[in-house]
């Protein structure tokens, strides 16, 4: 099967491009916003290779920010990215768009996504893909069968930024290229946190839209953006 969108990137961007999309679902998962159809499609890239979330359409939140019943039931999103908690209750939350994840981590570095539905869950062979340790253990982690298993997005951050998750990549890793994300990430974060009110869960809805581009969720910048397939 024919190497498909991120996985050509060179593992700077690929790097980069996880970290980005850990980062901006660490934010959604604070204000108990799930995304509930994250997927490599779903992802957009500026021209340095900048992540973007994109397609809401299906997102919820559990504090009813948005005046959306919670009552809503039924399989939502993409099938082959359902966590075994989604097949088996339909019960979405923070480790299934974790699930998710986990899936895309294996995608951008396989290049191919699984043919066949795992209902209970996908258990790749990862000694086939030319993976870190950390990385693989990440993999393994994040597709836990078992929510309570899988780490939330902040351990997801943690790991990204640690010194021994760096030190296992090889000369071609830009380790430069990637500090300078991270702490353009961190700085993004800062001054969002500065420009909120002292109560932001009143004012959420309004801000969400006028801030999310500094925390790479924007959905209306196709124009210069490239979506992965």
């Amino acid at each position: 099967m024919e190497k498909r969108g991120l996985s050509v990137l060179d593992i700077t961007k690929k790097i980069i491009i996880l970290y980005g999309i850990s980062s901006a679902m660490s934010f959604l998962h604070l204000y108990s916003i799930y995304h509930r159809d994250l997927k490599p499609e779903n992802i957009l890239l500026n021209e340095d290779f900048y992540p973007f979330i994109g397609d809401f359409g299906l997102s919820k939140s559990n504090r009813n920010y948005f005046g959306v019943s919670d009552s809503e039931s039924g399989l939502k999103g993409t099938q082959i990215y359902f966590a075994p908690e989604v097949w088996e209750n339909y019960e979405y939350g923070e480790k299934s768009d974790v699930y998710s994840f986990g899936m895309m981590i294996y995608e951008i570095f396989n290049g191919t996504r699984p043919e066949k539905i795992q209902i209970k869950g996908f258990k790749p062979n990862l000694n086939e893909i030319v993976i870190t340790p950390k990385i693989k253990e990440m993999i393994t982690n994040c597709l836990s069968p078992a929510p309570s298993d899988r780490p939330d997005f902040k351990d997801i951050i943690k790991i990204f930024e640690s010194e021994e998750f760096i030190s296992e990549f090889e000369s071609t890793f830009n380790e430069d290229e990637y500090k300078n994300y991270v702490q353009f990430i961190k700085n993004s974060k800062k001054e969002f946190k500065e420009s909120l009110p002292i109560k932001p869960v009143k004012v959420f809805t309004d801000l969400f839209y006028e801030h999310a581009i500094k925390l790479f969720i924007d959905d209306k910048k196709e124009d210069s953006a490239k979506f992965c397939k």
